[in-house]
């Protein structure tokens, strides 16, 4: 069961990193993204850099053993 625990938690980390990473590269799409899906405007403005920030540590955290609880 070990093993199959730290495939899907590598795989996932690797998912939000690969999300949170590309999120900051294009901020400008990303802004305009989360517009299109009706985020408003004052929302918009802080979570364009704190969601991919989040995505990123929660990736982070899931890889150690003793983190990847609280980080799922």
């Amino acid at each position: 069961m070990e093993p199959a625990l730290v495939l899907v938690r590598t795989g996932l980390a690797l998912v939000l990193g690969t999300a949170g990473l590309a999120q900051l590269a294009d901020r400008a799409g990303f802004r305009q993204a989360m517009l299109d899906f009706g985020v408003s405007e004052k929302l918009v403005a802080s979570l364009v850099f704190a969601l991919p920030v989040a995505e990123l540590i929660v990736a982070v955290a899931l890889i150690p053993t003793a983190t990847a609880q609280a980080a799922g």
